[in-house]
């Protein structure tokens, strides 16, 4: 119920939601991500990290962007990554000072719309911190996440995770990625 409230805020407040279709639009969010990352602390991909990765897996159909816009600026985004069966949420961020306009809920609303009109099986957020505690960094970002209901699944590690095997399976399917390695 809370989120639909949040969404219902966001349409009423004239958040747009879109799929980017051009590279200056991933060279905005990449800036909205960037920063977000800088005032997190969390780590984030290089821009040339980010635009190898932009460019393989956008040109192979395995990545999509969604950006949500107020007044025609970019305020939220989220990078998925695309397997025959489920969307994962691989990158996400809200612009400075723009996160109460819940343009971020509007897209996750939309990338589960994605999800349903494409017969896809789930939609993973890639992440939450089970031991986060109110005060800390990730304790907000692992709220919003369980507050949209699905299940919690643990992994032992990393290398353990569904994206990780979706990775490998997408490398094994397009060896021509392994051209990234060689930059």
């Amino acid at each position: 119920r809370k989120n639909y409230r949040k969404i219902k805020k966001a349409v009423r407040m004239g958040i747009e939601v879109t799929e980017a279709d051009s590279k200056e639009y991933w060279d905005e969010f990449y800036k909205i991500y960037s920063d977000a990352g800088k005032e997190r602390a969390v780590p984030t991909m290089s821009k040339e990290e980010y635009d190898s990765f932009r460019e393989i897996l956008v040109n192979a159909n395995l990545a999509k962007l969604f950006i949500a816009k107020f007044n025609d600026e970019i305020i939220d985004g989220s990078v998925i990554l695309l397997s025959d069966d489920e969307i994962v949420s691989f990158i996400g961020a809200s612009k400075k000072n723009r996160e109460n306009l819940q343009g971020y809920s509007l897209i996750l609303w939309n990338i589960f719309r994605y999800a349903w009109f494409k017969g896809l099986e789930a939609v993973d957020f890639y992440g939450i911190d089970i031991y986060a505690k109110p005060g800390e960094k990730t304790y907000g970002i692992t709220e919003f996440k369980k507050s949209f209901g699905g299940r919690t699944q643990i992994y032992g590690r990393l290398s353990n995770s569904r994206l990780l095997r979706m990775l490998y399976d997408t490398y094994n399917k397009h060896r021509w990625i392994k051209l990234l390695y060689s930059k």
